[in-house]
C-alpha cells in the first residue's frame, strides 16, 4: 500500500548516487551522513550506487560509518575512464587533476581530453550508466516498496535516471544539486561548444521541470537553475553530530606554535598569492612570528600554489604538507589549529557554492580565515555566526592583518574558543527538515 503525507511507519526512498563509501572526497559526505539520521524521522534509504566507480580517491575508513542495516546495492558501471585508465596506464584521479588541479592543461593530448569530456559526453562520462541503472531501479523499487526517489548530482547524469524512473512509476522524485550544472565552472573549464552548452541547459531544465522537489546545497545554486515552477528548497552541507561528539577537545597549538591549516584540495584557482606575500613580510619583521609560524596543508595541493609558496623562503620553511588525510583523522587536525583557512576558486561561478568544509571547520570552533567571496552564501554564513573574516582575493592586507590580530591574541593568553550555534547545521536538524519536506511529496490520503 503506497504511503500517505500523515502515514507514521517508515518509508523507504531509493538513493541513487555515484559517490558511496569507499569513496573519499566531499562528494560522498551529504548523504553518508544523512541517512545516519533520515531513518529516526521516518525515512529509510536503499541507496544504489556503482560496483566499480572511477573515481580515484578513495577513503576505506568511511566503510565504517556506513550503517549496518542500510542496504547498498551496486551495479556494476561502463565509463570511459576505465578505457582511458588502460590507455594511459594512469589513474582516474591523475587525469581528473588536468580540470581540477592545473590552470591549464599542460599537453595537447590532455587538452583534447578535456574538450572531449566538455562536448561529448553530456552531461558527463556516467551517461552511459543511465540505462542500466534505470531498468534495474525499477526492481528495487518493487522488492523494497519505495516511495521516493533522490538523485544527486554530481555527477549529474545520476539526475537522468531519477527522470526516468519518474517517467515510469509517478513516484515524487527529489532532484538534489551539491554543485551547479550549466553554471559550474568545472564544465566551463572544458571549454563546451554553444551547442553543448544548449544541451547541458535542456538536460538541466527538463530535470528542474520534472522533479518533484529540487534541493540545493546553497542558496546561490538555486537561483543558478531555470526557473521552473518547481519547489527549490536550500539544505546547506552540515556537521555530522556523531563526529562533533567524537571530536578531540580544544586543543592549544602544540608547544606554542601558531598553526595556520588549511584542508582541502588547494588548486591554482584558488591561491591566495597576496597572503603568502603577508605571511612572509610578517616572518621577515617579526622573528617570533617566523619561529612559531607553522603552514600546515592537508589535500592535493597544485604545482602552481607549491611554486608561489617557494618564492617565499621564509614561508617555505614553514611549510609542511600532510596530504590526503582520512576523514576520521580531520577533526584532529582542525582542533590543534591556531586558524582555520577557507579558500574557493577565484572564479565568480565559485561564489554559487559553500564549500562543504566551511561546515567542518564551524564545529571545530577556531576561528576561520575565508577568502574568496565575502558576500556570498558562505561569506554571509561567516559573518553571521561571528566565526572569523572574509575577504576578497584582491584584498592585499586584510587577510594578513587578520592573521596578525589571531597571532596576537594567542601570544597575550590564548584564542577563545568560539560559541558559534551549531544547531542549524547538524545533520540530525537537516535531516528532520528533509523528512518533511519528503513527506510533503506523498498523496494525501483519501477519505473513507
Amino acid at each position: 500500500m503506497p504511503a500517505s503525507a500523515n502515514d507514521s511507519r517508515t518509508k523507504n526512498f531509493l538513493l541513487i548516487t555515484y559517490y558511496w563509501p569507499p569513496s573519499g572526497g566531499v562528494g560522498v559526505q551529504r548523504w553518508l551522513q544523512l541517512s545516519k539520521y533520515l531513518p529516526g524521522a521516518g525515512w529509510k534509504p536503499v541507496v544504489l550506487t556503482p560496483e566499480n566507480p572511477a573515481f580515484g580517491l578513495q577513503d576505506p575508513s568511511l566503510l565504517q560509518a556506513v550503517p549496518p542495516d542500510l542496504e547498498v546495492i551496486r551495479l556494476p558501471i561502463t565509463e570511459p575512464y576505465h578505457l582511458l585508465n588502460r590507455i594511459t596506464g594512469k589513474k582516474s584521479d591523475d587525469l581528473a587533476k588536468n580540470v581540477l588541479m592545473d590552470k591549464e592543461a599542460p599537453s595537447l593530448g590532455a587538452k583534447a581530453l578535456r574538450w572531449l569530456r566538455g562536448n561529448l559526453l553530456i552531461p558527463d562520462p556516467r551517461v552511459f550508466w543511465v540505462r542500466a541503472a534505470s531498468r534495474f531501479a525499477l526492481d528495487v523499487l518493487e522488492k523494497n516498496d519505495i516511495q521516493a526517489i533522490i538523485t544527486t548530482g554530481p555527477p549529474h547524469s545520476m539526475h537522468l535516471i531519477g527522470q526516468a524512473i519518474k517517467k515510469k512509476t509517478g513516484l515524487p522524485w527529489l532532484a538534489d544539486f551539491r554543485d551547479p550544472w550549466s553554471q559550474w565552472e568545472i564544465l566551463h573549464r572544458m571549454h563546451p561548444s554553444a551547442l553543448a552548452l544548449q544541451l547541458h541547459r535542456r538536460l538541466e531544465r527538463q530535470v528542474v521541470q520534472q522533479a518533484d522537489l529540487v534541493l540545493t546545497a546553497s542558496e546561490a545554486i538555486g537561483q543558478s537553475l531555470p526557473a521552473a515552477g518547481t519547489p527549490i528548497q536550500t539544505l546547506t552541507n552540515g556537521i555530522d553530530p556523531q563526529a562533533l561528539a567524537a571530536a578531540p577537545p580544544q586543543l592549544s597549538p602544540r608547544e606554542g606554535a601558531f598553526i595556520l591549516q588549511y584542508a582541502g584540495l588547494l588548486n591554482d584557482r584558488r591561491n591566495p598569492e597576496w597572503l603568502w606575500e603577508g605571511l612572509e613580510q610578517l616572518c621577515q619583521a617579526n622573528p617570533l612570528f617566523h619561529q612559531r609560524l607553522e603552514l600546515r596543508l592537508a589535500g592535493q595541493v597544485g604545482k602552481g600554489v607549491l611554486a608561489s609558496i617557494g618564492r617565499h623562503p621564509l614561508l617555505a620553511q614553514k611549510l609542511l604538507l600532510q596530504g590526503y588525510v582520512p576523514q576520521q583523522q580531520v577533526a584532529a587536525l582542525l582542533a590543534e589549529a591556531s586558524l582555520l583557512l577557507l579558500l574557493i576558486d577565484n572564479e565568480a561561478a565559485a561564489s554559487l557554492i559553500i564549500p562543504a568544509k566551511l561546515f567542518e571547520y564551524l564545529g571545530a570552533r577556531k576561528p576561520i580565515l575565508y577568502i574568496g567571496d565575502p558576500l556570498n552564501d558562505a561569506g554571509r554564513i561567516l559573518q553571521q555566526e561571528g566565526a572569523g573574516r572574509g575577504y576578497a582575493f584582491s584584498d592585499s592586507e586584510g587577510p594578513t592583518k587578520y592573521v596578525q590580530q589571531i597571532f596576537r591574541q594567542q601570544m597575550e593568553g590564548g584564542i577563545p574558543p568560539l560559541n558559534t550555534p551549531l544547531q542549524p547545521y547538524l545533520r540530525s536538524t537537516q535531516a528532520r527538515q528533509l523528512a518533511a519536506w519528503m513527506d510533503a511529496l506523498l498523496p494525501e490520503p483519501q477519505a473513507d
